[in-house]
This record gives C-alpha cells, sequence and structure tokens, in this order.
C-alpha cells in the first residue's frame, strides 16, 4: 500500500466517519454524536503531532479507518439487535450493568459522580471506568436508547488507536509498508474488532497494555517514560484492579533495562505511590484474597456452566501441572468450538461471526509461531522480558477464566513475533492449522458423547 492511497484511505475514511456522526446527531437531535466525533478526530490529529514525521500519515490514517469501520459496525449492529438496551445485547450481559451505573450516576453532579465512584465500595473494583461512563452520559444528554450507542461509540475510539500503535510497534521490526498491513489485518481480523463495538472495559485495558508495551519496546527507558508508565497503570489499576497490579511487571522490566543515572531513587520515589495504592484497597492481604479470589471465583464459575461432558471440565480434572498447560492453551483457542457464540437470533449470529473470526484468527498465529519458532530467536531474545511478562499474564489469567476478554490485553506483543515469522512455511502452517483445528473438534465430540 503506497502513502497516496494511505493518505486517501484516511481522508474518505474521516470523511465517512464525520458524516456517520452527523447522521447520528440527526436521527437523535442531539448534537453530541457529531461534538464527540469532531474531538476524537482533533486528538488523534494532536497526538500525531508528537509522532515522527515517517510515521505519522500512516498513524492517523489507520486511527481514521477504524473509527470509520469500528462505527459502522457500531451504529449497525445496534439498530438491527437493540430495541432496549437494558434488556438486548450483543456479547457479555455486564454491559448491560455498566450501562445502568451509567444512567443512575448521571442523575449526580460531575463532582459527585467521581466522588461515588472513588469512595463507594460498589464501584472500587472499577471507579475510573464507572465514573468515565456515568460522565459521558451526562455530558451528552442522550436518551436511553441512543445513549447506549454513545457509549459504545466512546469505545470505538480506544479501539481504533490499538492497530496505529500496533503499526508503532512493527515499524521498528519490518518495513513501514508492511507494519501498515499487518497492523490493519490485526484491526479487521482479531478480537479488537467484535470488542471495540460492546460497552466493556477490555477494550480500554488493551489500549492500556499496547501503550505500554511499546514504550518498553522502545527501549528509549527514559524518566518521561517512566512517568506515562506510572500513569498508564494507575488508569489500568482503577479500570480492573488484577489489571493494574499485573501492570507492576512494566515497572520492573523498565528498571532493568534503563541507563537513568538515578532510576533506583526514582523507583524508591515511587513506593510511596504503590504503598498508597495497597493502603487505598486494604492491605496486602486484600489484595491477595482479590487476585487469588477471582482466579477461584471465575474458575468456579467456568465449572458451573461446563457440562461434565465438555472439553472444559476434562481440562480441569487433568493433575497439576498438566491442567495449567492445559488451560492455557484451551484458553488460545475459545471460543471453542466455534459455534457456542451462535443463538437462535440471525442479526446477533451475524454480527456473532466477528468473533469466531477473532479465535480462528489466534489459533492460526499460535500455531505459525510454534512452527516457526526457530526463526524468531534473534527476536525472541531481543524482547524476552516484554515476552515474558505477556506470557506470564496468559498462563495466570487463563487458570481462572479462558474468556478470550480477560486475556488479550496482551495479545498485540505475541502478534509481533507471528508478523516476523510470516514470511516462513505459511501453507504448512495453514495445513497444520487446519488439521489441528478438525482433530481438537472431533476430540470434542467424541468427550460430548462420552465415545472416550
Amino acid at each position: 500500500m503506497g502513502f497516496k492511497t494511505l493518505k486517501y484511505i484516511g481522508l474518505y475514511s474521516l470523511l465517512g466517519f464525520l458524516i456517520l456522526n452527523s447522521v447520528l446527531s440527526f436521527i437523535s437531535i442531539n448534537v453530541s454524536f457529531i461534538i464527540f466525533g469532531l474531538s476524537y478526530v482533533l486528538i488523534v490529529y494532536g497526538v500525531g503531532q508528537f509522532i515522527e514525521k515517517k510515521n505519522r500519515l500512516a498513524f492517523t490514517s489507520i486511527v481514521y479507518l477504524f473509527f470509520f469501520v469500528y462505527s459502522l459496525f457500531s451504529s449497525i449492529s445496534y439498530f438491527l439487535i437493540y430495541e432496549n438496551p437494558l434488556i438486548d445485547h450483543l456479547g457479555d450481559t455486564d454491559q448491560i450493568g455498566y450501562y445502568e451505573v451509567a444512567l443512575s450516576l448521571s442523575s449526580y453532579s460531575f463532582k459527585n459522580i467521581w466522588q461515588i465512584t472513588f469512595t463507594e465500595f460498589r464501584y472500587n473494583g472499577s471507579p475510573l471506568f464507572y465514573g468515565w461512563v456515568s460522565s459521558l452520559h451526562k455530558l451528552s444528554g442522550l436518551d436511553i436508547y441512543y445513549g447506549a450507542l454513545f457509549q459504545k461509540l466512546n469505545v470505538v475510539f480506544f479501539g481504533s488507536l490499538i492497530p496505529a500503535i500496533i503499526y508503532l510497534m512493527l515499524e521498528k521490526i519490518v518495513s513501514i509498508k508492511k507494519a501498515i498491513k499487518w497492523s490493519v489485518i490485526y484491526g479487521l481480523m482479531s478480537f479488537n474488532l467484535y470488542y471495540s463495538v460492546i460497552l466493556l472495559r477490555d477494550i480500554h485495558l488493551v489500549f492500556l497494555y499496547t501503550l505500554a508495551f511499546y514504550i518498553i519496546i522502545n527501549e528509549k527507558f527514559s524518566i518521561k517514560d517512566y512517568i506515562l508508565l506510572i500513569i498508564i497503570g494507575i488508569c489500568s489499576y482503577f479500570i480492573r484492579v488484577e489489571n493494574g497490579l499485573f501492570f507492576l511487571g512494566f515497572y520492573a522490566i523498565w528498571i532493568m533495562h534503563s541507563k537513568v543515572r538515578n532510576k533506583w531513587v526514582l523507583f524508591l520515589l515511587s513506593i510511596p505511590v504503590i504503598a498508597g495504592i495497597i493502603i487505598y484497597v486494604g492491605g496486602f492481604e486484600t489484595i491477595f484474597n482479590r487476585v487469588f479470589g477471582t482466579i477461584s471465583f471465575y474458575s468456579e464459575d467456568a465449572v458451573k456452566k461446563a457440562s461434565e461432558d465438555s472439553l472444559g471440565a476434562a481440562l480441569n480434572k487433568l493433575p497439576i501441572p498438566l491442567n495449567w498447560v492445559a488451560k492455557t492453551g484451551f484458553s488460545q483457542i475459545t471460543p471453542f468450538p466455534f459455534w457456542t457464540v451462535y443463538e437462535d437470533k440471525f442479526f446477533i449470529n451475524l454480527f456473532s461471526t466477528t468473533r469466531v473470526i477473532g479465535a480462528l484468527f489466534w489459533t492460526y498465529i499460535w500455531v505459525h509461531i510454534i512452527l516457526n519458532i526457530s526463526k524468531l530467536k534473534p527476536i525472541i531474545i531481543k524482547y524476552k522480558w516484554p515476552l515474558l511478562l505477556a506470557l506470564a499474564y496468559i498462563i495466570f489469567v487463563s487458570q481462572g477464566n479462558n474468556y478470550e476478554r480477560r486475556i488479550f490485553q496482551v495479545y498485540p506483543l505475541i502478534y509481533m513475533f507471528f508478523v516476523i515469522a510470516s514470511n516462513y512455511r505459511r501453507k504448512a502452517s495453514q495445513l497444520y492449522f487446519v488439521v489441528g483445528y478438525l482433530s481438537l473438534i472431533f476430540i470434542y465430540i467424541m468427550i460430548k458423547f462420552n465415545i472416550i
């Protein structure tokens, strides 16, 4: 893809995005859609000015492309599926609870919204997210129906930034043209498409983690980067506590690699901040109970949902550590089998197919990486600590929950290794993927019908 073509794609996408938001403002009789749309365009343009000139056009064009694609996907799916956003839903029902909170808290002043979310216990697992969605609803002044669509389009903003940051990551290891190609493929084929149009916390966390990985692999390790990592970590913590606690791994990588003269002093000065967070949540015991309680809760919940003859239940019965390895592997091919996402509603199934594509795409990525692991030794050695952090996250989270939206926060880092291997043994990978996936389905059916 040439730069001239990319420029036109960016411009046409931007135009389509603004027209879509203008139409939504017209039919909702509320200017919030176009005002926020313009605001996000200006934010991206402003951020682009801080990016290297050679990457500026690609970065902004990729964001604008996915502004339009994701917003169009979100709007069409919304009008076809949703009649009552407090009942109807595409994806997890958690989004209904989040929207109910937004409706409830939006009746307060902005000051009280943030005070309530950061002080009342029921919001302590995600005060930043609750405060954000409640403030958005209050700012918009939209009714219940269009307010829900507005919330989803604000998730689109964060989702659209992810492929662009992936481009910046890939540009360091492959040519600019390949970086553009593979970042766009990620935006269209991965779980990013499906979850960027649903009111959940996960895309916000993917955005924050992707940004953090970009900072770490950038290898500058400056004080500015460390301060930015602290801000990202705090945001992660107040969106989902467990993600914020795991973020300490990014700080460890910065400390190991930074050549800042007084890095240890800077790290020690950060301890009061960490201590303050620990005190805020109730001490180490509370943290321990929360993290391992979450794993236990999701693990028990998964067992309850799984029938006794299901593959998930069979994996849970394996002895330690085989069950750890099995559950980690299983988490990377979910939803499995792919037809489990489908219901008896046509339009929900139509749009849920993007989730199926994401699962098959990610399974293929792992097959290709594993098959070409010997080719990846130089890049693995270079980025071994970020890779170990990503793998640790997958292993840790998958023990309690194999739901992909809990795990795909670290997928952009893994994707880098796939792109490096993309030139090798493609046909062999495709063959292994098809044979392997069909074999797993065969095993699943055998277990399901008690044949084995």
